[in-house]
């Protein structure tokens, strides 16, 4: 299966670009499989100390966290032994993405992440947060959290996951990475893959659609971009939409599904016959919506138009359904979020070298 390219560029990596010039091949990428948990986040296996955690994928932050042995709050998955870690703290670390935090020590690990053939690759004396306290950050279903992120808000790209590999393999500017989803399911062994160090070509096709990064106050995440347009259409009940581009919004696979602001959202499903407001939560609200609705939504990024249909916007669980399409439960929150059911329609790119946000087409 390949995908339209969505590539994303972010400008204080413009620096790296000198070394592009003369440096070598960029590497082949390495397949990393995905998973997913209970709470349909995206989950690879990372080894330190001996030992295999499962940690969630996040575009929201460049942090990698894990769950300390003695923390409280960090759910009931496998815990990092604190008293196997080496050396001092190199300080202490607050990591928030999207109204979730956790905090704790600063250490340098030897990780490894666990790729498609079972075998390793190795990134030596990264920092990781071990976590001893946390908000829904560091939860049940995972150990901690990979952060695919740029510390764009904290401006330490060196401490990131990427940034740490371009620091050490001085030559290497060019390098990126792509996320080739399958659409969010609980406990799922099939999630998609991580293609880490570079793209798979085979995995996409069509125009690269490019769009800049920005920094923001409104959303505390580091991949935020304006979208240009959305249309959201109901069969045989009209359509709604919004353009002009300057719409706030952030993308990222740790959050399943698709939030607007929520009066747009409630104005979406006041359309849709027997639709009903169903949970909400501190982050957003939910709505109940019959299994056999007909709907399209089409959000625009630059020139290409990505389409999502029934099977992605609605979710059936037990016999009932809800949408995909979420309402902040900020109601003064009018940015958007895009999560895996929006990721899992494109292939994400995100090249570390100059300052955009690239998306491609599947097939």
């Amino acid at each position: 299966m390949s995908r339209l390219l969505l590539a994303f560029l972010f400008p204080f990596i413009l620096y790296f670009s000198t070394w592009a010039q003369q440096g070598p091949v960029p590497p082949p990428p390495v397949i990393v499989p995905l998973t997913t948990d209970v709470n349909r986040r995206y989950v690879i296996e990372v080894e330190m100390a001996n030992t295999t955690f499962p940690f969630a994928l996040s575009l929201g932050t460049g942090y990698s966290l894990v769950a300390a042995s003695d923390c409280t709050s960090c759910g009931s998955e496998k815990r990092y032994d604190v008293n196997s870690v080496p050396g001092s703290p190199a300080g202490s670390q607050v990591v928030t993405v999207l109204g979730s935090s956790a905090s704790g020590a600063v250490m340098q690990e030897n990780c490894s992440m666990v790729t498609h053939d079972r075998s390793l690759w190795h990134y030596p004396e990264h920092p990781m947060v071990v976590v001893n306290q946390s908000s829904g950050l560091v939860s049940f279903g995972i150990s901690g959290l990979l952060g695919l992120g740029t510390n764009i808000r904290d401006g330490k790209f060196n401490l990131s996951a990427l940034g740490g590999w371009l620091s050490s393999s001085i030559g290497f500017s060019n390098v990126s990475f792509g996320l080739l989803l399958n659409p969010p399911q609980k406990l799922s062994s099939d999630a998609g893959q991580l293609h880490w160090l570079a793209p798979d070509p085979s995995s996409y096709q069509g125009d690269v659609t490019w769009k800049n990064l920005i920094t923001t106050t409104s959303l505390d995440s580091d991949w935020v971009f304006q979208m240009d347009s959305w249309v959201f259409n109901l069969t045989n009940n009209g359509s709604q939409s919004r353009s002009g581009g300057n719409m706030t919004t952030a993308v990222d696979p740790y959050n399943p599904n698709i939030i607007f602001p929520f009066d747009i959202a409630h104005s979406i499903h006041s359309s849709i016959d027997g639709a009903v407001l169903k949970t909400q939560t501190s982050m957003s609200s939910v709505w109940s919506i019959p299994c056999d609705s007909q709907m399209s939504l089409t959000i625009t990024v630059g020139v290409h138009p990505y389409t999502l249909l029934e099977d992605k916007l609605i979710q059936s669980d037990g016999g009932s359904c809800t949408s995909a399409i979420e309402g902040w439960a900020d109601s003064t929150n009018d940015a958007y979020l895009f999560g895996a059911t929006f990721i899992s329609s494109a292939y994400l790119c995100v090249p570390a070298s100059s300052s955009i946000l690239p998306m491609l087409t599947s097939s």
